[in-house]
């Protein structure tokens, strides 16, 4: 199999991933990424980046001294394991299964976690739009962490605004490769109450994805946030810098979604 190192000497040593299985075992991360919960086999074999239907325990467990086999089943069995102690069920959504792996230092590839954050805040926005205080929860969240941050590192008071402010924080956006335009930000960062009147239960899920694209943006810059980070210490010193006004996990909760957004 490809980039496996098998000895040599064994017989199944030169064929490639695809020849193995008898198949293309490459996972098509889209489609896993919206389904609505994972297996335990899946999870494993997704953590890969291999199709579940493709790679399984039953393709690999006849050859169980090949080292993907041995880590597979290494996976495998810390997944049943998670289940008894009940961080994980026998059926976990993708974005639970993901959070569970990386606490055991199990590495999904990049491209399938972020499509699996960007899928679920797309549901959390899809979930409370017919309802005006759900989206009115979202936007306070979004809004006041946002605003926080701005406030703290720019002197930015939304009642107040200064049009150089917004290209300013455009242009700091760009040097840690985030696109979004003095206009945008213009038009995001207002009061929450104000976001909330002049908009459509429609624009929301842009207003979303543009506020927490400015949280991530300026937690990477301004508090040295690392999104592969096991566990960046950005999310508390920003509480910190909103005075404890909004929770730490909220702010985790943008940090992962303002990831998956920016690619």
């Amino acid at each position: 199999m490809d980039d496996i190192p098998w000895g040599p000497d064994h017989p199944l040593y030169f064929e490639t991933a695809e020849e193995f299985f008898g198949s293309d075992p490459v996972a098509d991360l889209d489609r896993w990424s919206r389904v609505q919960h994972w297996t335990l086999e899946e999870g494993v074999a997704l953590s890969f980046g291999f199709d579940p239907r493709v790679v399984n325990w039953t393709a690999l467990g006849n050859y169980p001294e090949h080292p993907h086999a041995i880590e597979y089943d290494r996976r495998r069995d810390l997944a049943d394991r998670g289940v008894t102690a009940g961080e994980l069920q026998a059926r976990s959504s993708p974005r639970r299964f993901i959070k569970w792996a990386k606490s055991v230092e199990i590495i999904f590839p990049d491209a399938l976690e972020k499509m699996v954050k960007s899928v679920a805040a797309a549901k959390l926005v899809r979930d409370t739009r017919s309802s005006r205080s759900g989206l009115t929860k979202i936007m306070k969240t979004d809004s006041a962490i946002a605003l926080g941050i701005v406030r703290d590192t720019y002197g930015f008071d939304p009642s107040r605004p200064v049009a150089t402010t917004f290209a300013e924080i455009a242009a700091d956006l760009q040097t840690v490769g985030i696109s979004v335009d003095a206009e945008t930000l213009q038009k995001v960062l207002q009061e929450t109450d104000d976001l909330v009147l002049l908009h459509e239960p429609g624009e929301i899920n842009t207003i979303h994805e543009n506020l927490c694209k400015v949280i991530f943006g300026l937690a990477v810059k301004d508090f040295g946030h690392v999104a592969k980070a096991r566990r960046s210490k950005a999310p508390k010193e920003i509480m910190k810098a909103l005075e404890g006004a909004v929770k730490v996990d909220a702010i985790r909760d943008r940090l992962n979604w303002g990831h998956g957004f920016v690619g």
